[in-house]
């Protein structure tokens, strides 16, 4: 994280990686340009900022040259009251500028953490502090390595609880379908070619028949065979595609 021209030139003779822009200069548009011209992953952190001075500052460091951009949301308060940390921005940031997203933390503890993964983080920055250095002049919005670690866990909890974002029945789940939900069962002794009615059929469980959402297309067909009282219908038992007669009419 450079602060000025002079820093950038240290930095390159160190050849680090990557660069960060603090959230303080993310309106110092010339140490924007100086950072991006080295054509190396630029981070931004954009605390105090308003949308429009985030979007501009992008602009500047993917005009000097700057291909892989993200964005930080950050509360530039040390530490972060709670309630002002205001998450979904990060939401914002990621819709409005179509970038990597993620939270440089300032809290006094990690809670954030886990949620900012919800809304699309998948960068996480965070002060660190050796364990028992209380008198560290940030330790309220920093972490040992060992809280660090646990809080990264719980983040990758968070992530994996996720999934996929699609509405179906999930592997852990489909075991429970047939012993948990209901089929129609006949409700008395139905011979074949008993023409159906819906009073002729229960919906119990298992799932081991067809479904009550049949019962309508049932009513007003042939029993093919004949079906105990008790017994799971099936489409076995009647052809849903065959002849259907409601009111005695074919």
């Amino acid at each position: 994280t450079p602060f000025d021209a002079t820093a950038v030139d240290l930095l390159e003779s160190l050849a680090v990686p990557a660069y960060k822009v603090a959230s303080f200069e993310l309106v110092d548009i010339p140490l924007i340009e100086r950072v991006a011209a080295t054509g190396k992953p630029l981070i931004l952190s954009t605390g105090m900022a308003t949308l429009e001075e985030v979007v501009r500052a992008l602009g500047v460091a993917r005009a000097a040259g700057a291909e892989q951009v993200a964005l930080l949301h950050c509360v530039s308060a040390y530490p972060v009251p709670r309630g002002s940390e205001n998450l979904r921005a990060i939401r914002t940031l990621a819709e409005a500028c179509d970038v990597t997203v993620g939270l440089s933390d300032h809290g006094d503890d990690v809670f954030a953490m886990p949620l900012a993964v919800a809304l699309g983080a998948s960068i996480y920055e965070r002060h660190l502090v050796l364990a028992g250095d209380d008198e560290a002049v940030d330790r309220a919005v920093s972490s040992t390595p060992e809280e660090l670690a646990a809080a990264i866990e719980l983040a990758r909890r968070a992530f994996s609880a996720l999934g996929p974002g699609s509405k179906a029945c999930l592997t852990a789940e489909s075991s429970n379908i047939v012993a948990s939900r209901r089929s129609l069962f006949a409700a008395r002794d139905l011979p074949a070619g008993t023409l159906l009615r819906p009073d002729d059929f229960v919906a119990l469980r298992p799932a081991t028949g067809l479904a009550p959402v049949f019962l309508d297309r049932l009513a007003g067909r042939r029993l093919l065979r004949a079906l105990p009282q008790g017994q799971p219908v099936t489409e076995a038992h009647c052809d849903l595609n065959g002849v259907y007669v409601r009111d005695g009419i074919v």
